[in-house]
């Protein structure tokens, strides 16, 4: 099976490469002596990406245990106790109660729970007390706990539902979802190659929908060109999104703001 290809674009500030990366796209770094694999590359080469995963014991994490693939793995998440595992309890024997974020699981369902605490009224929970809620009062077999703390956080359709230590949530990369896909809905009104009046003050981003990076402000009325991608005319944050080339710079912008030229 060939690995997947991706063409290469490259920046040298941190900073920078998260600010132009596409929603689409990724990022690959490389630091010290293995940095000097990327002299040789300019922006626009294609590339092919090789990656691999290997399994080793949990007591050492030294030994490489044999028979296990990880090769059709699309994605994974580091849990920071993995204190119940087919029915049985691992007893870490920890004493400090913290806030805690976590989620089990059994034949029937998939739980998401998280405990408050280090306030008045929420001492919060030790791992071993969340493993013995997990497996007598969820009636879990597996379970976990991922950073808990003040990333602590739980939102419920746009609404935080429970009191966060921090009080406010705190900047984290990444989270664990259940969602509901929307069906997808695509507008017509503008094909590539159509050239666009865009109106002043209108937002570029990094991605369809204002949750995405904001990549630069149209200080006056521009005109660019509706640029090729799967995705152009998508419906998301409630309005249609193209991708448009404005000079030397793409990005999305919403249909709201394009006018035909």
């Amino acid at each position: 099976r060939r690995p997947p290809r991706s063409t290469l674009s490259s920046s040298s500030a941190a900073s920078d490469v998260y600010k132009r990366q596409p929603f689409d796209g990724l990022v690959i770094t490389a630091t010290g002596h293995k940095a000097a694999l990327f002299h040789s590359l300019l922006s626009g080469d294609e590339v092919e990406i090789h990656q691999g995963m290997n399994m080793f014991d949990e007591a050492t994490c030294k030994r490489p245990i044999h028979g296990v693939s990880w090769d059709r793995t699309l994605s994974a998440l580091a849990l920071d106790s993995h204190h119940l595992e087919n029915g049985r309890r691992h007893i870490y024997r920890d004493t400090k109660r913290h806030p805690r974020t976590s989620m089990a699981y059994n034949s029937q369902y998939i739980f998401f729970y998280v405990v408050d605490g280090r306030s008045k009224k929420s001492r919060g929970m030790t791992i071993d007390e969340l493993s013995e809620f997990a497996q007598n009062h969820l009636k879990a077999t597996d379970g976990g706990a991922l950073d808990g703390g003040g990333s602590t956080v739980m939102v419920v359709n746009g609404k935080i539902m429970n009191r966060p230590s921090d009080h406010r949530e705190r900047t984290v990369t990444n989270a664990v979802l259940f969602a509901i896909p929307e069906a997808k809905e695509i507008s017509r009104k503008f094909t590539p190659g159509t050239r666009v009046g865009i109106v002043s003050g209108a937002m570029t981003y990094s991605g369809p929908g204002t949750n995405y990076h904001a990549l630069m402000e149209i200080q006056s009325q521009s005109a660019g060109v509706v640029a090729p991608h799967r995705l152009s005319g998508i419906k998301a944050k409630g309005t249609y999104w193209y991708y448009v080339q404005v000079g030397y710079h793409f990005g999305w912008i919403a249909e709201i703001h394009l006018r035909k030229q």
